[in-house]
């Protein structure tokens, strides 16, 4: 088994079907969305940055899972946590990975938007692990909204988009247009 940390759409149940080991929190990074080179939207990422610090979850991926893993994450590359960066609810005695953009992934511009229905995925699972308050932390420790948003929930692009009911929709655009 490899432990990967989600931060992003892994932390939505309904984007995998791999065992949550803990809750966790990792210093040392910031989360940011960063323009697909390959495509026409944004998509998450992280940044070293010290005394930043993430809310996530560390996911358990059976050996056989990673394959697959991989092809979903194709525009990162995984990358190994220092023991002493992760805080969890449960002690995790191996070594923890997390996804980071790959730099030949990565156009520098600001110009490729967010897709909304990829929001709704991340907000819907922080809410479901973190509660509420999760999505305002989670605005508040993003980088990179200037790229503004792309509203596909009426025909979604993101490849992971989940059903969301329309008061989640409603809840979900206030939070986003109050800034967290």
């Amino acid at each position: 088994m490899r432990f990967i940390f989600g931060f992003g759409s892994l932390v939505n149940d309904a984007t995998h079907r791999y065992e949550i080991i803990a809750k966790a929190r990792v210093t040392g990074f910031e989360r940011q969305w960063v323009a697909a080179r390959h495509g026409s939207h944004s998509f998450l990422s992280v940044t070293a940055k010290k005394n930043s610090e993430i809310e996530g979850l560390v996911l358990g991926v059976a050996e056989e899972d990673l394959a697959q893993l991989d092809i979903r994450e194709k525009n990162y590359h995984s990358l190994e946590i220092s023991p002493a960066a992760i805080r969890s609810s449960t002690p995790i005695d191996a070594p923890v990975f997390l996804y980071q953009a790959s730099p030949d992934a990565v156009e520098i511009t600001d110009e490729k938007p967010i897709l909304q229905t990829y929001l709704d995925c991340v907000f819907q699972g922080y809410e479901a692990h973190f509660g509420a308050a999760s999505i305002e932390a989670f605005i508040k420790t993003t980088n990179g909204w200037e790229r503004g948003i792309h509203n596909d929930r009426a025909d979604p692009i993101y490849p992971r988009a989940v059903p969301v009911d329309a008061l989640d929709c409603v809840r979900f655009d206030q939070i986003l247009s109050a800034g967290g």
